[in-house]
């Protein structure tokens, strides 16, 4: 059985190496609600909020607003990336060939609703 990412590991695992305070100052947030939300207390703050974390840890805010269970629609999602497709190809937690098959399947399907 596979384990849902929860928005608290997207945010961290996304944060890498860069503090707290320097991702939320760049979010316009405190690093206590940072923290809070890394930690699970918040799972689903409002979109604006999402939209700046996901400028300060420069992801697409489709994303963010997916797994925080905002419903995203077509128009939201990013454009395909030239770069997506090594991303996943190097991707650690995709371990196996058929999961890496199976992102680039769903994300490219998805990102041709949006056109």
């Amino acid at each position: 059985m596979s384990e849902r990412v929860g928005l608290g590991d997207l945010l961290r695992d996304r944060r890498g190496a860069r503090t707290q305070k320097d991702v939320a100052e760049r979010a316009g947030i405190s690093r206590s609600y940072l923290s809070e939300l890394e930690t699970g207390v918040h799972s689903r703050p409002p979109r604006h909020l999402l939209e700046h974390l996901a400028e300060a840890l420069d992801i697409d805010a489709a994303v963010l607003l997916s797994v925080a269970g905002h419903r995203v629609t077509p128009g939201e999602m990013p454009e395909p990336r030239p770069d997506f497709a090594s991303f996943v190809l190097t991707e650690p937690t995709l371990a196996t060939d058929e999961a890496r098959s199976a992102v680039l399947a769903v994300y490219y399907a998805v990102a041709r609703l949006g056109r």
